[in-house]
C-alpha cells in the first residue's frame, strides 16, 4: 500500500522548502524487503513520460527519489500522475495522483563552448527574456555577460532566434547563471551552467572541502562545504559491506555547497565509509574521506553504544525513548575552550541525534586515563550556552576506572578536572566595619567558574557559631540572611564556607561591630 507521498516541486504551501524542481520523495511501506524482487519495478508516468527512480531501502519501506533529468519539468497546468509497485509475485499496487503546477515552466538549454565564445540554445524563442552573469572565481562577485550581435566581424551568424552567444571572461573555471525573467508575472527562473577547461590543474587547487553531518530520527544529511565557490563536479559516495556502493544524487542550495541525505537505517547495517571527490572530466580526486557507524537502538530493549576507542559508553534502557533510535558517536579532537577554562582531560564525544527527546534518563560513562592525580576532582561536562562548560554529574568507580552520570538528552560529553576553588568576592558587613543598625542584611557574593554548586546544602553561613538559613540566589552567585533578632552591642563572628560539586572548599570568617 502507500503510505505518504511527498512531491516537493510545484508546492507552494508555507510548509514546504523550496526545491529543485524535478525532484520529489515517495515512500511506501507495507512489504517486508524479502519480499521485494531485486530489481524491483518502480514506474511513475505521467501523461508524457516514463521517470527512472532511485530506490533507497529503509526498513520496511522503500524511499523512491525521481530522478532529476532533462526534459522531465512539467508545464503550467494539471497533470495526472500514475505510479505503480509491483512485488516479487507480481502484485500490483497502484495510485492516481492529481498534481497541480502554476508556476511558468523554465525553457530547456543545451550550450556549446568554442574557444572564448558560449553560445546557448533554448527552447524559447524569446531571446530578450535570457540574462546571463558569470562569478569571479577569485572574489564570489557576480558579472553581467553581455550578448554578441548577431553577426560577428566575418559576418558569420553566431546567434539564432533560438540561441545567444556570450564571450567567456578570461578567469576560469566560472560558473554561468542564466535567468529567464518573466515581466508579466515578475517571477525569474534560474539555474547554472558550470564550465571549465577539465585541467588537471585545476583540480589540485582544489579549496578545502569540508563534509558536515546532520542527524535527524530517520536519516542524515550529508552537507559538503567550502569557504570559495565551487566550480568543479563534486561526488558523494557510500560503501557498506551490505548493499555495496551507491552514489548520492547531490543538491545545490548555492555555489558552496552541495547536500544530500540518506537513510539511516541503511547505515546502521554495517560500517559505512563515505568519500567525498571533486571531478573534472576524466579525473577524480578525493577530497574528504570518513567512516560512519550506526547503531539502531529498539524502544523495548537494553542497548548499549560503544565510542570507537572504546573509552565512552551510552546505555539505553527500555523504554528510554519512544521510537527505535539510530545513535552514532563521534569522537572530536581539534575542539577550541577559552583560555581561562581547563582544557579536557579525553576527547569530546558527540552522541547523536542531539535533538531527540528521551522518556528516562540513559546512562553515559567514560573510562578515564589512569595518570590522573586528584580523580574525585573530575566529572562529566557539556558544552553550555551560559558558560563553556556545564556540568552533569561525578559518580566514580575507583575499582574499575569508570565515572558515570544520567542524562536526559543526548549531545556532547567529555570529562573536565575542576581543582579550583569558589572565590569569595565581597562580604558584607565588611570585615572590621561598626553598624549602628542592629538588623543587618548579611550578603555574601562569590564565583565558581566550572562545577558549579550542586545545593544550598553546600553553602553554609554561622553568625556566631550558629547556623543561619539562608537564600540562596544561583543566577547572581550570592546567599544573603536577612537578621530578625537585634543583634547584641559588640564584635560578632560570621563564618563562610562554600564547597562546588567537584569538593573543592572555599572558607572565610569575617569579624564585625554592633556599636551603640
Amino acid at each position: 500500500k502507500f503510505h505518504k507521498l511527498y512531491l516537493e516541486a510545484g508546492n507552494q504551501l508555507p510548509f514546504y522548502n523550496s526545491s529543485q524542481v524535478g525532484t520529489g520523495v515517495l515512500i511506501t511501506a507495507g512489504y517486508p524487503r524479502w519480499m521485494m524482487q531485486n530489481e524491483t519495478v518502480y514506474q511513475l508516468f505521467t501523461p508524457m513520460w516514463k521517470l527512472p527512480l532511485q530506490s533507497y531501502y529503509y526498513s520496511d519501506q522503500e524511499i523512491l527519489q525521481i530522478l532529476n533529468l532533462p526534459y522531465t519539468y512539467l508545464q503550467r497546468g494539471s497533470h495526472s500522475l500514475t505510479i505503480r509497485l509491483q512485488d516479487f509475485y507480481g502484485n500490483t499496487s497502484t495510485v492516481n495522483a492529481q498534481l497541480e503546477v502554476y508556476r511558468k515552466i523554465i525553457p530547456q538549454l543545451e550550450y556549446q563552448v568554442a574557444g572564448d565564445v558560449l553560445t546557448v540554445s533554448s527552447s524559447d524563442s524569446s531571446r530578450e527574456s535570457l540574462h546571463a552573469s558569470y562569478v569571479d572565481s577569485e572574489t564570489g562577485n557576480w558579472h553581467q555577460l553581455t550578448p554578441l550581435n548577431d553577426k560577428s566581424k566575418n559576418n558569420a551568424l553566431i546567434s539564432t532566434p533560438n540561441s545567444l552567444s556570450f564571450v567567456l571572461p578570461p578567469i576560469r573555471p566560472v560558473a554561468i547563471r542564466f535567468e529567464y525573467l518573466n515581466s508579466r508575472e515578475n517571477t525569474s527562473y534560474p539555474f547554472f551552467v558550470f564550465w571549465s577547461d577539465y585541467n588537471y590543474d585545476l583540480l589540485t587547487s582544489l579549496p578545502e572541502i569540508q563534509l558536515h553531518k546532520l542527524f535527524l530520527d530517520n536519516y542524515v544529511v550529508f552537507q559538503i562545504t567550502s569557504a570559495v565557490p565551487l566550480f568543479s563536479e563534486i561526488q558523494l559516495e557510500l560503501e557498506n559491506p551490505v548493499w555495496g556502493i551507491k552514489e548520492l544524487s547531490l543538491i545545490q542550495p548555492d555555489l558552496s555547497l552541495r547536500m544530500a541525505e540518506f537513510p539511516l537505517f541503511d547505515l546502521s547495517l554495517d560500517t559505512t565509509f563515505i568519500r567525498v571527490y571533486a571531478a573534472n572530466g576524466l579525473t577524480r580526486i578525493l577530497c574528504v574521506s570518513d567512516t560512519l557507524v550506526v547503531t539502531r537502538v529498539p524502544c523495548d530493549s537494553s542497548k548499549a553504544v560503544v565510542s570507537a576507542d572504546r573509552n565512552f559508553i551510552i546505555k539505553f534502557r527500555p523504554q528510554s525513548h519512544f521510537q527505535p533510535l539510530y545513535v552514532h558517536t563521534e569522537i572530536l579532537r581539534n575542539t577550541v575552550v577559552q583560555d581561562r577554562f581547563p582544557s579536557p582531560m579525553v576527547p569530546i564525544y558527540c552522541v547523536e541525534p542531539s535533538d531527540v527527546p528521551l522518556w528516562s534518563p540513559v546512562e553515559i560513562k567514560f573510562r578515564y586515563p589512569e595518570a590522573i592525580a586528584n580523580v574525585e576532582k573530575l566529572g562529566i561536562y557539556s558544552p553550555g550556552k551560559q558558560r563553556d562548560w556545564d556540568f552533569i554529574d561525578n559518580n566514580i568507580d575507583f575499582e574499575h576506572q569508570i565515572i558515570w552520570a544520567q542524562v536526559k538528552n543526548l549531545g556532547k560529553f567529555t570529562l573536565v578536572q575542576d581543582l579550583q576553588a569558589p572565590e569569595i568576592l565581597r562580604v558584607f558587613p565588611r570585615p572590621g566595619s561598626s553598624l549602628r543598625n542592629r538588623l543587618p542584611l548579611i550578603k555574601v557574593l562569590f564565583r565558581e567558574q566550572l562545577s558549579g554548586i550542586g545545593s544550598e546544602e553546600d553553602i553554609v553561613l554561622k553568625l556566631d557559631g550558629r547556623k543561619l538559613i539562608c537564600e540562596y540566589d544561583p543566577e547572581n552567585e550570592s546567599v544573603s540572611y536577612q537578621v530578625e533578632s537585634p543583634l547584641s552591642i559588640g564584635k560578632h563572628n560570621l563564618y563562610i564556607f562554600i564547597r562546588d560539586n567537584s569538593g573543592n572548599v572555599c572558607e572565610k570568617t569575617v569579624d564585625f561591630y554592633i556599636r551603640r
